[in-house]
């Protein structure tokens, strides 16, 4: 688990990341910029600031910075499992909405023949699927339930 001073690291390298100043990087976050100097320098963020920093370092491929944070708002909460849901959720839904626009896209072309076009949006649906499964099974909510996974082995079992 990341100490104080790795995530005020963590804080001050996404910055550098993105190639901003503080005063940038304050407004492109919404705080201000004593905020960015007081996580950089004195306290770590935490609650919501540290939910914002996880998902824009996991935007820009920053996989260890995502980590960073990740596991301090699971200890700020206590709960490992939903934290870490929210956080790969954005990412994973652009991806989503970015296959349904080729579906559509596919489905609409008017220079290939209606075989065709469904052809290609089943490929492209069967491409999305595991991102929506993934996205279900990390948003659970009852303990102890099958993942989709699992209900997709039993299935194929019986």
């Amino acid at each position: 688990m990341p100490s104080k001073e790795e995530v005020m690291r963590a804080v001050r390298d996404l910055r550098a990341e993105l190639g901003f100043t503080q005063a940038q990087f304050a407004l492109s976050l919404g705080y201000g910029m004593s905020t960015i100097q007081r996580w950089e320098q004195v306290v770590p963020p935490r609650g919501a600031a540290l939910l914002k920093l996880g998902v824009l370092a996991g935007d820009h491929g920053r996989s260890d910075l995502f980590t960073v944070f990740k596991d301090a708002l699971e200890i700020e909460l206590g709960s490992g499992k939903y934290v870490t849901a929210g956080m790969m959720a954005r990412p994973k839904l652009r991806e989503i909405r970015g296959q349904l626009h080729l579906i559509r896209h596919a489905l609409e072309n008017p220079k290939d023949t209606p075989a065709n076009r469904i052809k290609w949006a089943l490929a492209i649906t069967a491409e999305l699927l595991p991102a929506i499964d993934l996205l279900i099974d990390a948003f659970q909510l009852e303990e102890g339930a099958p993942t989709s996974a699992e209900q997709a082995e039993k299935k194929e079992s019986q």
